[in-house]
């Protein structure tokens, strides 16, 4: 009785997630395919199930309005997989950045740091890492 109530907002917020989801398709499409091949594809791999299902309780709400709570759901947890991306590169790099200073091997330039022998290696990390 809920959903018959309110059948006419829910139908036009849930045309509005597909749209935008169909406009971002380009972009989150990239950024999926780059991000399961990346360090954090877990996270990725749940934005991805989360867009399908946006496409799939989406199309289910235009018949059952009871679905669009699994839209709502979706979106939720795209939001959730792009936070934990998030939280996992700004502790990497925090990570990163501590090794970096106490390196020996390891000086400040200009554009970032140059290091010549950091884990057996000539590497260069932009300034970036140390934000």
């Amino acid at each position: 009785m809920l959903f018959t109530l309110f059948e006419k907002p829910i139908q036009i917020a849930n045309t509005i997630i597909i749209v935008f989801a169909g406009l971002f398709l380009p972009f989150l499409g990239l950024g999926i395919i780059f991000g399961l091949a990346g360090s954090t594809s877990h996270y990725y791999a749940l934005i991805a199930i989360s867009y399908i299902g946006i496409l799939l309780f989406g199309i289910l709400t235009y018949f059952r309005p009871k679905f669009f709570i699994g839209t709502v759901t979706c979106c939720l947890l795209i939001i959730t997989g792009f936070a934990l991306d998030s939280l996992f590169w700004k502790r990497n790099n925090a990570d990163l950045c501590k090794e970096i200073r106490v390196e020996p091997s390891c000086t400040e330039s200009e554009s970032g740091y140059v290091c010549t022998n950091f884990d057996g290696a000539n590497i260069s990390f932009p300034k970036s890492v140390c934000k």
